[in-house]
Order: C-alpha cells, then sequence, then structure tokens
C-alpha cells in the first residue's frame, strides 16, 4: 500500500542517504527539524509583530533566511557546513539580535542550544571546545556590552517574546538530547547484536573448520585404506593371470568387491553428511512418530530380517522435521541393532512431554559402549571396532548429534558395557500441536 510522507518527516530526511550510519543520521535529522522548527517560530513572531507593531521586521528576516538556508544545505548534502554555519553564524545573528532588542527578547537563553548542538553536531573533540568557547565569549561579550548602552529596539519587545524563546529554547535541548541518545542507544544495540551474530558465526565456523580436517583426515586415510586394498587385489589378479594361475581369482575378486562396497558406503555416508550442514530454512510440520518408527523399522526388516523387536507404544506427533527426525530415528536403531550380540536385538523407544521440549529415550540390550568413549563417538568416522568386526563407517551416531543440532535439541549417552546403551534426545516443542 502506498504511504504518503508526512512533512515533518519529509524536512527530517533531506540530505539522508542509505550509507550513513545511525549517529550521523541523527545528527542530520535533529538540525533539520531545529532548524524547521527555527524558522516556523521566527515566522509566528514576525507575523505576530507585523500585526501588533508594524512591518519593521529588522533581524527577524535574516533569521529566517537563515534557517531556510540550512534546509537547502541539508538537501543538497552540505552537512558540514550546515553544522558549522549554526554553530558560528547563527550565534552571531542572535547576538545582533539580542544587541538590538535587549536582554527581554530571551536570545540569551539560547546558549544552551549552541552548546548543545556543538557537541552533539561535531565528532572532534577538539572542534567542539572550540566552538563551545566561541559561543560563550560571544554572548559574555554581548551581555557586558548592554550594560553600557540601552539597545535601540528595545521598546518593541513584550513579556511574550521572552516566553516564547524561553519555551522554545528549553524544549529543543530537550528534544534533542532525548533523540540524539536515544538514536545512539538503538545504534550500539545494533552493533551489540551484530556482535553477537559475528561471535555465532565465528563459532559455526570454527566448528565448519574442525569438521574440514575430519573431511581431509578421512581423504587421506579411510577413503585411500578400500582404494589401497582394491589396487593391490587387482595386481594381484594380474599377476595371477599372467602366470596362468586361477585358483585364487575369485578370493581377490571378493576382497575387490568389499573394498568397493567400503568406499561406495564412505562416499555416501560423507554425501549424507555433508547435506546436514546445509544451512537452509527447515519446514515444521506435526510429525507422528509412530509413523517415522514404523517406516525405519520396515527398511531395517529388508536388512536384517525379522531378527530384532522395536518396542514403542503410544509415541506422541511432535511439530519437527520429518525428514531430519527419520535420519535420527534410523540412525539410532541401526546402530543397536548391528552392535549387538543378543539371541535377539531389543529396542525401547519413549517419549516424554516436558516443559519446553520433548524427551526421547532409545534403550537398547547391545554391546554398551566404554565411558572413555561416550563423547567420542558422535564424532566424524569415530569407529570403536574395525570393519571385519562390525560393518559401517563411523558416521552414524554423528549424524545423529548434527540433526538434534539442526533441530536446535541435543543428544547424550549413557551406556554400560555388555549391558546396552540408552540415547535420550532433547527436541524443542517448536509450535503447539492442533
Amino acid at each position: 500500500m502506498y504511504k504518503k510522507l508526512r512533512p515533518l518527516n519529509w524536512v527530517s530526511q533531506l540530505g539522508v542517504t542509505p550509507d550513513l550510519d545511525r549517529v550521523e543520521i541523527a545528527r542530520i535529522v535533529i538540525l533539520n527539524r531545529l532548524n524547521l522548527a527555527g524558522a516556523v517560530v521566527a515566522t509566528v513572531v514576525g507575523v505576530k509583530d507585523i500585526l501588533s507593531k508594524g512591518l519593521e521586521l529588522t533581524i527577524l528576516l535574516p533569521i529566517l533566511l537563515f534557517f531556510i538556508g540550512e534546509l537547502l544545505l541539508s538537501a543538497f548534502r552540505y552537512h558540514t557546513i550546515a553544522r558549522y554555519a549554526a554553530n558560528i553564524i547563527l550565534p552571531l545573528l542572535m547576538t545582533t539580535s539580542l544587541l538590538m532588542y535587549g536582554a527581554a527578547i530571551g536570545a540569551g537563553y539560547t546558549l544552551f542550544v549552541f552548546i548543545t548542538t556543538a557537541i552533539i553536531f561535531h565528532k572532534n573533540w577538539l572542534t567542539r571546545i572550540s566552538l563551545i568557547t566561541f559561543i560563550i565569549l560571544l554572548f559574555s561579550g554581548s551581555s557586558i556590552a548592554l550594560l553600557s548602552y540601552t539597545p535601540p529596539l528595545s521598546y518593541r519587545i513584550d513579556s511574550l517574546d521572552s516566553i516564547i524563546t524561553f519555551i522554545g529554547t528549553s524544549l529543543a535541548v530537550s528534544l534533542m538530547i532525548t533523540y540524539f541518545f536515544h538514536e545512539n542507544m538503538k545504534y550500539e544495540e545494533e552493533q551489540t547484536q551484530l556482535m553477537r551474530s559475528l561471535k555465532s558465526s565465528n563459532t559455526a565456523l570454527q566448528k565448519a573448520n574442525a569438521e574440514l580436517e575430519r573431511f581431509a583426515y578421512i581423504a587421506s586415510h579411510d577413503l585411500k585404506t578400500p582404494v589401497r586394498n582394491i589396487s593391490s587385489f587387482i595386481g594381484l589378479a594380474e599377476r595371477d593371470l599372467q602366470r596362468g594361475q586361477y585358483e585364487q581369482l575369485g578370493e581377490y575378486f571378493r576382497y575387490v568387491k568389499t573394498g568397493a562396497y567400503q568406499l561406495n558406503a564412505l562416499i555416501e555416508d560423507i554425501l549424507d553428511f555433508s547435506r546436514l550442514n546445509q544451512q537452509t530454512a527447515l519446514d515444521f510440520e506435526p510429525t507422528d512418530l509412530n509413523a517415522i518408527i514404523s517406516d525405519c523399522t520396515d527398511q531395517l526388516r529388508g536388512v536384517y530380517g525379522d531378527t530384532f523387536t522395536i518396542n514403542a507404544p503410544n509415541l506422541p506427533i511432535i511439530n519437527t522435521a520429518p525428514h531430519l527426525l527419520t535420519i535420527l530415528c534410523m540412525n539410532l536403531l541401526d546402530n543397536a541393532i548391528k552392535y549387538n550380540t543378543s539371541t535377539r536385538p531389543t529396542i525401547e523407544i519413549t517419549a516424554r512431554q516436558e516443559e519446553t521440549e520433548w524427551l526421547l529415550t532409545f534403550s537398547d540390550n547391545g554391546i554398551g559402549i566404554p565411558t572413555e568413549f561416550q563423547e567420542k563417538v558422535f564424532d566424524m568416522f569415530q569407529r570403536l571396532h574395525p570393519p571385519s568386526e562390525y560393518s559401517g563407517t563411523g558416521i552414524g551416531l554423528a549424524m545423529c548429534k548434527k540433526v538434534t543440532e539442526r533441530l536446535s535439541g541435543d543428544i547424550k549417552l549413557q551406556s554400560v558395557p555388555g549391558q546396552g546403551s540408552r540415547f535420550f534426545v532433547r527436541l524443542p516443542q517448536n509450535k503447539p500441536i492442533g
């Protein structure tokens, strides 16, 4: 919808450009508003004087023209010139007014406006002190001069002029200071938020660098191992073929096939893990945890057959990203079945709603994990057993940890070797269901 720009806002934004910071914009806005207010007051007082005392405007006309000139300077972005004019030329005009009309006009009150603007408008402290000294000497000199002679136009002043000047000066100083410090506080808050964001980004970058180092390690060790095995056994097969010896070719190619399978599994897992690092927006929706477990169970039946039991009664509906929750459940269930020497692997799944989060618990009767390795198992490609003993690439639990982080949750482990493991997954209650 088109929104009309109010006159005050239009005047306030004269000379403001998108490349300026908040403090600089505040300085420009304050000066524009002071000039607008000064022009209005000079016009009102001038009209009053014309109606009550005649056509003699004397010093009010140049003051009015000065305020209009200041606004034009802002419009053409001569901000530095406008500020010096406000702290040098305008005090000279007000001093002239004071000497012509006398102290009764109240021009001395503007001393506080000029001192305040000198502090706010200029960045360099030497400039500020010089301007303040100039303004104080100017007004002090005019006050001393008034003691020695009677101003020529003092008869034209009434008490209303002094009241108008006092009220206007008080409002100008208070509003100017309030507006500037309010904008300065907002600027500081923005800087604080920016620093927090940078700190968070730096932490994420350090974490990403650590993961890249792990990738480099895998590229130089884990990926090389199956490639080396494939190359070695193909070399042996080639040698035997040249010699006309065929007895061990089948065994060599079995090793080659195993190496190729391990290499493919590593590459697939690396790709799956890298996709979890993509910081795309997540689509949260009501997700039936019973359906997730049922789908995972069907897939695992295709790998392990009917050799395991999953007990998961009356699981809730959770508002989350279903594809990430599926990855989490699949890896936890697969690990519980794979690393298990009991006659029938059994997994118990429970869910409890707490104040601001869901607590999901996966308990199994597997081989367990020694205490000293219970934190390391969540690292990438951290394997506690050789591939010949248990298959896998050592990335499953790292993916579980990455999933919980993407969902703003966490995962913890309790385990006793030989007695099984228990994984505690905490996920936030993002939005109410229903």
